[in-house]
């Protein structure tokens, strides 16, 4: 419960999205995210040894991507350290308009 308080406190007003794996009172994992104009950055993904073997990480990946794009407030989805406009490194997905860096 405790964490849970922490986070609220943290990311209360702003852009800024944890997601967490709990098993109980116990952390497995957690995906961090944030949104700076219409891009959302995947930034920090940690999974403990235990969550490995439960594909813990490819999860929260694609849960927090799903987030973002319910959201309707970002247009792109940055996994890793590029500028979302550099040309070539963005991507769209087929059959929807939202890209990925």
């Amino acid at each position: 419960m405790a964490y849970r308080v922490g986070v609220d406190a943290m990311v209360t007003g702003t852009r800024q999205v944890i997601l967490a794996a709990m098993d109980g009172d116990r952390l497995l994992s957690y995906q961090e995210t944030f949104a700076v104009g219409d891009a959302a950055y995947l930034s920090q993904l940690r999974v403990s040894d235990e969550a490995l073997s439960g594909h813990m990480g490819g999860l929260l990946l694609y849960e927090a991507s799903q987030f973002w794009r319910r959201s309707g407030l970002v247009k792109q989805l940055c996994t890793g350290p590029t500028t979302p406009h550099a040309r070539g490194s963005v991507s769209s997905k087929r059959g929807g308009a939202f890209l990925s860096c």
